[in-house]
């Protein structure tokens, strides 16, 4: 049977990721509807920032020696489950698969990406949630959950789903497809649509700077040597979850994420030289942790533990409007593809910021780079020729592990180097951020709050508009 193209939004592409399974991921070809004999299974996907619906979601299943056969029928593609692997780095019962046959593929920036599906199988009984996704900033992600379809009513779930009311708020208008990934809801229409937050703290502050531990300076190869680290601009941000039917909690968070940058004997953590590079990094923490949960008050948590569980982050960067490539571009990113070891020059790398420095966000942060031993692989995509750079970053699914900046604590971050062939000026980089996880909830089978399908639900969480990080370049 010949499968019809789907749109995704627009459209978009480019060849596949690493290997975060054992051993690697499978690249899927398959030419018609997979179909498996199993028990039936339906649901609801979801946008997972604005929690918008996007269609309805079916499958059969059969789960055996931790292997998964059938297939799943989700945003108009089919998804054959015989060719997805377990995730031996999640603490979780946890597949991937890499959907990289043609009809999976779309295409952006004369590049092909694939499909990306992560699927949680929960037991006691059977059921199943995940996410389905591309790795580009072009696209947003949707989370799902399956249940037992004698259990499951569309029409009712659909006008009982709540979507996100800080959303509705937002300068955007958001569509959500039925078929497809969303386009609306992507990193790259935040940096394109909306204009940047301008730093909200001194410009270039002259107050205190802060000096390098001179045993942790040692770690860094580069032509310089780097001797204090300053903030070049910062974000807080909030989010909450509206009272569902099935729950009456309102979980909530808040953020924060900065920009530093490193300054040498020779030029301030804000300057560039015509000529030279810097290197930045990119921190983002909970200030304050998804608190509740979206279980029925009548139901037990578990087997889910009633709080949030880190998922991955993101970060789109890149060069500002009015600014020419040949001029500023980025390289060497950390993570890079597919990087989960903890040997680069970043990793473990502590900072201390005082007040005067960054403002009220970070009084001190933990260590600079998120420890990746435990996150299964890095995705970075880096697209003309280094004007745009994505990071999406795996995380261990430990709640303990959601990063609060605390001095014990660590901080999800990336590190680029900033290359400027300016002879003059101020100029400007462009950040999005994002954080994902997934709250313990219980799904709703059309007025029916059934306990016993307590499932991880996902949640992306962003700025509504995106930091702008501005440089002068030393003359």
């Amino acid at each position: 049977m010949q499968m019809k193209e789907i749109a995704d939004g627009d459209d978009s592409r480019r060849t596949v990721l690493k290997a975060i399974t054992s051993g690697s991921v499978a690249l899927v070809s398959v030419t018609g509807n997979a179909t498996a004999a199993g028990f039936r299974f339906a649901g609801l996907a979801y946008d997972t920032l604005t929690h918008q619906t996007a269609g309805a979601v079916s499958g059969n299943v059969n789960s055996s020696n931790n292997e998964l056969s059938g297939s799943i029928r989700i945003a108009g593609y089919t998804l054959p489950l015989s060719e997805v692997d377990k995730n031996v780095n999640s603490i979780r019962d946890e597949y991937i698969g890499i959907f990289d046959d043609e009809e999976y593929l779309r295409e952006y920036a004369d590049r092909e990406y694939p499909l990306k599906l992560n699927l949680i199988r929960l037991t006691e009984p059977e059921r199943f949630a995940g996410t389905l996704s591309r790795p580009s900033s072009k696209w947003g992600e949707i989370g799902f959950y399956l249940i037992p379809q004698e259990d499951f009513k569309y029409d009712k779930t659909v006008r009982m789903h709540s979507r996100r009311q800080d959303w509705e708020e937002s300068e955007l208008n958001f569509t959500i497809p039925d078929e497809g990934l969303p386009t609306d809801t992507g990193s790259k229409r935040f940096v394109d649509d909306l204009e940047p937050v301008r730093p909200g703290v001194n410009k270039y502050p002259n107050s205190q700077k802060v000096e390098l531990e001179e045993s942790k300076s040692e770690k860094i190869t580069s032509q310089a040597e780097y001797v204090d680290t300053g903030i070049l601009d910062e974000k807080p941000w909030d989010g909450e979850v509206d009272n569902r039917e099935c729950s009456y909690q309102e979980p909530s968070w808040k953020l924060a994420a900065g920009v530093t940058g490193r300054g040498t004997e020779e030029e301030d953590y804000y300057q560039i030289e015509d000529g030279n590079s810097a290197i930045w990094e990119f921190h983002m923490h909970f200030t304050q942790r998804p608190d509740g949960h979206l279980i029925a008050d009548n139901c037990s948590a578990d087997p889910e533990p009633p709080y949030g569980k880190p998922k991955t982050y993101q970060f789109h960067i890149e060069i500002g409007d009015n600014e020419v490539r040949d001029n500023l571009y980025f390289e060497d990113p950390v993570p890079n593809d597919n990087d989960g070891e903890s040997g680069n020059d970043l990793l473990g790398l502590g900072f201390e910021f005082t007040d005067a420095v960054y403002g009220n966000i970070y009084t001190s942060l933990g260590s600079a780079l998120y420890d990746l031993n435990q996150s299964g692989g890095a995705d970075v995509d880096k697209r003309n020729q280094g004007e745009e750079m994505y990071f999406d970053i795996p995380l261990d699914q430990d709640p303990d592990n959601l990063p609060t900046g605390d001095t014990d604590e660590e901080v999800a971050s990336v590190q680029l180097r900033v290359n400027n062939e300016y002879d003059s000026g101020t100029h400007s980089v462009v950040v999005h951020p994002s954080f994902g996880f997934t709250l313990p909830g219980t799904p709703n089978g059309g007025g029916l709050c059934y306990c016993e399908y307590n499932s991880p639900i996902g949640f992306n969480t962003a700025p509504k508009e995106p930091l702008e990080v501005e440089y002068e370049v030393k003359s």
